[in-house]
């Protein structure tokens, strides 16, 4: 059993330790860097009546909206994972510890 529980515990970490939400985040926080910036340039492009390069400046804030939203929803649905591994997780380590002292009392009464 405690090679199981062992087992079971590296999937977990090995999960865990992959920084996908760090790294969700740090992308995250380039898109809106960059959407800032755009925002400001189009701005300033609107201000000197480039219609042109502003529609341009739109139309990249438009696809960096999209892809700000795409990855917040794989943020969230990652969040919701890594939520019902742990839950996951500790059901398993319960049944194992319930299947460990089964098997306990059975050694016991033999």
């Amino acid at each position: 059993m405690e090679n199981l529980k062992y087992q079971i515990k590296s999937i977990k970490e090995e999960i865990e330790c992959t920084n996908i939400l760090s790294k969700l985040n740090s992308v995250r926080s380039l898109i809106a860097d960059e959407m800032e910036h755009i925002e400001d340039y189009k701005s300033m492009l609107d201000a000197k009546n480039d219609v042109v390069a502003s529609f341009t400046a739109k139309q990249n804030l438009e696809h960096n909206f999209v892809l700000q939203s795409v990855i917040n929803a794989i943020y969230t649905d990652i969040e919701a994972m890594y939520q019902e591994i742990g839950n996951h997780y500790e059901n398993a380590m319960k049944e194992i510890e319930k299947a460990s002292s089964c098997t306990d009392q059975s050694q016991d009464n033999a």
